[in-house]
């Protein structure tokens, strides 16, 4: 609810600002009394944040360390509250009441309660002054300094919102407006002017603040002892726990001096700016209206007169009303920004304090932790790039350490050079010698060594970091820890659901059957019988799709039928078109020593692509077939298809190599030579007999080509003229069916059946 207000507060001041920078309406009373609720609502909201952000986290902190000074002034407070001898709720109690007599103008019975919080007040202000005025102030005096400027910046924006209220003009014809008689429903007494009302209900807000300074020391003595072990068995106070005293103290605050005077002075202004903008429309309409108004029903008395005396239009609305739109929708989302900013720091503030609580409770306690509780993981931030600098540093200097090692070798190589001369010179420094070169041996062997280990170390480092960064909490790691604890949240579920299905006897259909119809009260008579009834209905609508299907099926297998039928039809057209092409096409292929270009692929292909027409078509005419068999039908008749052009484009080039004289000749020719015996002792062979066969073979072959070409162009039956389709067709159903023809074929073939 506190959040609700404070999210209305501040979009109600940046509508308030809106208008005063665009010079809209007048100044009124009320709209000053609305800015100083505004910071009333926002010291409250200061008031939260640094004590979750700041003061909370600071006082745990400082306690569990043990700070004399933070713990001096718990005790002093505590004990300031607990010399009265008497519980502060009581003591608000009696406030209460003494208010209430001040308000009906009736002695107080209460005197007794006031005297004695006016005492603690004494004490709070002189241990506050100590605080104050000390020369080096404590931790301790600063976190109570800090708490009590959080409260005086609430009483100074409360004292002016008090003047500012009190000193607002009433204007009696807004009385009767509903949202304003709701508001005095609910209206508090701190805006009454009577003597002693306003002074109760500051000692009630003062007692207030004890209370929420006793429970925040309270709570963190109670977590400083619960985390020393000095108070085995009790839960350390987390969350909303550390959180409530705070929000019970702001949530008393509205609800005891706020509550009713935003919907009243709002109220109020907009009809003094509906007074300003119209004030003929405003009055008729506070004088011709009975009972409680509404301010909606004003607004809109104003607009009846500003579009009836034409100071408006229907496009000035629209583009005013497109304006009013994104104008609010702007401030609502900036208001949500600014709250959820401030939860978001809250939000951070807490991680860190349970952070750090949890890294000292692993430090202080690790040998009575289980070993299956997981360490707290060190900070990244500054645990990480620490380690990668020592790395660096230490390989830079093993670099450092070799550029001097290769150095030293070259020293060396110039020192045993003169050593040799020495030696030349004298003998006796060959021992001397012999020493030298294998303690430098051994230096340079150190070296090496050393440097293999730095690199070692190093390699493990890096892959050590590169491991950690990868462990970083991305949003993209976030999201998938949080799929996979959801996965793992409903196999926990599933797994009890299971348990519980075993557990309690029933079997996967009773189950099933209680998902279907869920019942509200038990398994009854009419459950049983409201079951059976959605049984025979879900029964009844499968066997509608399982008819529908079938008739579906049906009509598809009929029009399967019927296009493998005339697809058949074709192909024995095409077979007999092709009857007379392919016994040509064989008999130049059997002519010897004749190699016509592309005869024998043709045939070759031409075969496999009627067998395969032959099959599909096989199959397409039976009656089983099923989903997975149409599919497999459907994708070997997308090949068939594939090869059909080629089929009849090998053919057309055939054609037009048959038309070229030159070609024709040229094949003739080649076969003329190959038939010619290069061997002197083979042309004894009657040279007349062989020209004469050659000549009949020459003639027979060019009758052949010549009759492919002819049917190739559609000049049969007559060769002066290109037939027509139907023609040509005609004539091959002829000879197809004349007895003549037929009595020439095989018997064997039995083409009569």
């Amino acid at each position: 609810m506190v959040e609700g207000v404070f999210l209305q507060s501040g979009v109600t001041n940046s509508i308030l600002n809106t208008m005063e920078l665009l010079n809209l309406g007048s100044s009124s009373d009320h709209l000053q009394v609305l800015e100083a609720l505004n910071l009333t609502y926002s010291g409250l909201r200061d008031l939260e944040t640094s004590f979750t952000c700041i003061i909370l986290p600071e006082g745990i902190k400082k306690n569990l360390q043990g700070e004399p000074s933070v713990l001096e002034v718990c005790k002093n407070i505590l004990n300031i509250i607990s010399t009265s001898g008497v519980p502060l709720e009581e003591i608000k109690h009696e406030l209460r009441l003494h208010t209430r007599c001040m308000m009906l103008g009736m002695e107080s019975p209460h005197t007794a309660t006031v005297q004695l919080v006016h005492e603690i007040r004494k004490s709070y202000t002189r241990l506050l002054s100590a605080a104050v005025t000390a020369d080096n102030m404590s931790t301790g005096q600063m976190l109570l300094c800090a708490i009590n400027t959080l409260f005086d910046k609430v009483d100074y924006a409360m004292v002016k919102l008090r003047e500012r209220v009190i000193s607002c003009s009433s204007t009696p014809e807004y009385s009767n407006f509903n949202t304003i008689l709701a508001a005095q429903e609910i209206s508090t007494a701190a805006f009454n002017t009577t003597p002693g009302v306003w002074e109760s209900m500051a000692l009630n807000l003062f007692i207030s603040k004890l209370e929420l300074m006793e429970t925040f020391f309270n709570l963190s003595l109670s977590f400083s002892s619960i985390f020393n072990l000095n108070s085995i068995g009790s839960l350390l106070p987390l969350g909303q726990a550390l959180l409530k005293p705070v929000k019970k103290f702001i949530l008393d605050f509205v609800k005891g001096f706020l509550v009713g005077t935003g919907p009243r002075h709002l109220t109020c202004a907009i009809a003094h700016f509906a007074q300003h903008s119209s004030a003929s429309a405003t009055t008729k309409f506070l004088s011709s209206s009975a009972g409680k108004l509404d301010v909606g029903d004003l607004a809109q008395a104003v607009y009846d007169e500003k579009l009836g005396n034409g100071y408006l239009n229907q496009a000035r609305i629209a583009k005013m009303t497109v304006m009013s739109k994104s104008m609010m929708n702007a401030i609502q989302r900036w208001e949500m920004i600014q709250q959820l900013e401030t939860a978001v720091e809250r939000m951070n503030a807490q991680q860190k304090l349970n952070c750090l609580l949890h890294a000292s409770l692993q430090w202080y306690f690790q040998e009575l932790l289980s070993v299956n509780v997981k360490a707290a993981e060190p900070s990244r931030v500054k645990f990480l790039p620490g380690i990668t600098g020592r790395t660096a540093r230490v390989l830079k200097y093993q670099a450092e350490l070799q550029e001097l090692s290769e150095t030293f070798v070259d020293l060396k190589g110039g020192v045993d050079q003169r050593l040799k001369w020495a030696v030349g010179a004298n003998p006796q420094l060959q021992e001397v010698v012999e020493q030298f070169s294998s303690q430098h041996s051994a230096q340079v062997e150190n070296i090496r060594l050393a440097g293999l280990l730095v690199k070692g170390v190093t390699g493990i480092v890096h892959a050590a970091v590169q491991y950690e960064l990868l462990r970083i909490k991305t949003p993209e790691a976030q999201a998938s820890d949080h799929q996979f604890l959801k996965i793992l949240s409903m196999a926990r579920e599933s797994a009890g659901l299971n348990a519980l299905q075993r557990s309690s006897g029933l079997s996967e259909d009773e189950m099933s059957l209680l998902d279907m119809n869920p019942p509200l009260e038990g398994v009854d008579k009419f459950w049983i019988k409201q079951t059976e009834e959605i049984i025979a209905k879900t029964v009844r609508s499968i066997q509608d799709q399982v008819t529908n299907t079938n008739k579906q099926c049906n009509v598809l297998q009929k029009r399967l039928s019927e296009s493998a039928l005339a697809i058949k039809d074709l192909l024995t057209v095409h077979h007999k078109l092709m009857a007379d092409v392919a016994v040509l096409l064989r008999t130049i292929l059997k002519i010897e020593n004749l190699e016509f270009p592309g005869i024998s692929v043709y045939l070759s292909r031409y075969k496999e692509f009627t067998e395969d027409m032959n099959k599909l078509m096989r199959s397409l005419l039976s009656d089983n077939v099923t989903q997975e068999l149409g599919d497999l039908y459907a994708g070997a008749f997308d090949r068939v298809k594939s090869r059909l052009n080629d089929v009849y484009n090998d053919l057309v080039n055939i054609a037009g190599m048959a038309r070229d004289e030159n070609l024709v000749q040229e094949l003739l020719k080649n076969r003329k030579m190959k038939e010619e015996d290069p061997k002197k002792d083979d042309q004894e062979v009657d040279d007349n007999s062989a020209a004469k066969k050659v000549e009949e073979r020459n003639k027979f072959a060019v009758n052949v080509l010549k009759r492919v070409r002819l049917k190739l162009e559609g000049r049969e039956p007559d060769s002066l003229r290109k037939s027509s389709v139907a023609e040509q067709v005609d004539f091959v159903i002829r000879e197809s069916t004349t007895p003549d023809n037929l009595a020439l074929m095989y018997e064997g073939w039995t083409a009569w059946i």
